[in-house]
């Protein structure tokens, strides 16, 4: 019998295609350096040589006259949570306050288009086309041969540029930005932004803005140099809240600057609590005539729009069996926090990740079986036959019943997540069905949501909520075959 899918609303961009015009400016862009990309294919010499400066970024948005400066802007730095706090903030100016807002994130999920967001949707091929197009154009001098190589825009200087310039372009009034990586010396830090936000700190990309958490902590500080400025943060350790202060009291220019700290029970909880202090900065900085207090409830399906593959539930369905599927880019142990226990899992990670540790997290949730797999040739990505002899070993060390858990290889993502469905569907009950977890990589998720939306035709579920570790109620039926 064929599985057949509960159908949800959120399908666009299932195809992944884009114009003509736009993948063939694409593919110059692929001929600069990509930093995303290579320093996860190589945590040692390539990283140690790896240019991080936010000085060529600069050079090239002078040269397109500093779009970034035409619109007020919200930056983001943090380790985890800068996408949620983004989608909080999109969402409440644009649904509440009614302003004009433009978004930017990465990495994408499925589609570039989602690094560059206008009123919470994807931009459109022909306007990212010629924001591209202009940045390139302007990178072209910085490009030549008779320029050292560490002065070169590289792959996320340009797409950044391109970025804040179709911003502009829009007519945006507010501008919500995210880190790419670190902060101060981030592609993005040109920016001077009155309002800036570090959600978390914890060992990500240590070897270039570490090596030590403090490192971190005053690296992703950096972004808050513009005097008058506050920085909101929900780091919650000490030791880096007094790291956060030093470093934003000592940045130059020497100018009056706040840095206001949130404590909260839970990540739900602090994101609030951070979006709502910036709310509120921003209405007392740029002069709103009222400041409604948010209304998340109401703001959450723009929210979920703008966060595919972050804690997102499908359902599958075969006779009277059912299975659910959830997808999440987390890839650091520290967001390994909410899953349904006894899951069968489907692993992707890259190269720079901490596997032990991460399969160590997995393993709190007791899961059924975890088959490991690789979301591309590229080298960045770590080999299905490494990361299994990384993760069998830790599961093969694990104390108490749950060390028996089958650790299993599968080279194709697809087929990893066809063999996890059929083995959840083999233990599930009509009253009970069984949950499979894609987790590990951002670009995992892509290539799982890709198969569940255009492959097989399935839907995510509409769910109120940020994150949960069961999928919600009330899944709508759909008679279409898998």
């Amino acid at each position: 019998m064929a599985w057949r899918t509960a159908s949800g609303v959120f399908t666009r961009g299932v195809d992944g295609t884009v114009s003509q015009r736009l993948r063939q400016l694409l593919t110059r862009l692929d001929e600069l350096v990509n930093w995303e990309r290579l320093q996860r294919a190589n945590t040692g010499q390539r990283q140690r040589e790896m240019r991080v400066d936010v000085k060529p970024a600069k050079r090239l948005l002078d040269a397109l006259g500093s779009p970034q400066h035409c619109y007020r802007a919200v930056h983001i730095a943090g380790t985890k949570g800068k996408g949620t706090l983004a989608a909080m903030l999109t969402a409440y100016l644009v649904k509440q306050k009614g302003f004009r807002v433009g978004t930017y994130t990465s990495p994408h999920v499925e589609r570039i288009q989602e690094r560059v967001r206008l009123q919470g949707a994807c931009i459109e091929d022909e306007a990212l086309a010629d924001a591209l197009e202009s940045a390139l154009a302007a990178a072209d001098p910085f490009l030549q041969d008779g320029v050292p190589v560490v002065e070169r825009p590289t792959w996320f200087d340009v797409m950044t540029a391109a970025g804040f310039l179709a911003m502009k372009t829009a007519g945006v009034e507010y501008a919500v930005i995210e880190c790419g990586m670190g902060g101060a010396k981030d592609s993005t830090n040109v920016l001077g932004a009155e309002v800036c936000l570090l959600t978390s700190v914890a060992l990500e990309h240590a070897e270039i803005i570490g090596p030590g958490l403090a490192d971190i902590a005053r690296e992703k500080a950096g972004i808050a140099w513009r005097p008058s400025c506050i920085l909101i943060s929900g780091v919650h350790q000490p030791e880096l809240r007094q790291v956060i202060r030093e470093t934003v009291e000592q940045l130059s220019p020497p100018a009056p600057r706040s840095v206001v700290f949130v404590d909260a029970a839970s990540w739900e909880e602090r994101n609030q609590l951070m979006a709502e202090r910036a709310i509120k900065e921003l209405a007392a900085r740029y002069g709103w005539l009222q400041c409604e207090p948010p209304d998340w409830s109401l703001l959450q399906p723009q929210m979920k729009q703008m966060l595919p593959g972050r804690m997102e539930w499908f359902a599958l369905h075969r006779g009277t069996l059912s299975v659910n599927v959830l997808v999440d880019g987390a890839h650091i142990p520290e967001t390994v926090q909410r899953l349904p226990c006894g899951a069968w899992i489907v692993l992707a990670m890259g190269r720079d990740k901490r596997v032990e540790e991460f399969t160590e997290a997995l393993m709190r949730f007791a899961p059924r079986a975890i088959i490991c797999t690789r979301v591309g040739d590229d080298p960045s990505y770590m080999p299905a036959d490494e990361l299994h002899e990384r993760a069998h070993r830790v599961v093969a060390n694990h104390a108490a019943a749950v060390s028996q858990t089958p650790v299993f290889k599968v080279a194709l993502p697809e087929e990893a997540l066809r063999r996890a469905v059929e083995l959840a569907a083999t233990a599930a009950g009509p009253e009970k069905p069984h949950s499979v977890v894609c987790i590990g990589s951002l670009h995992l998720a892509g290539i799982i949501r890709r198969t569940l939306l255009r492959d097989w035709n399935t839907g995510s579920i509409p769910d109120s909520r940020t994150s949960a570790a069961e999928p919600p109620a009330g899944k709508p039926q759909a008679h279409i075959a898998l």
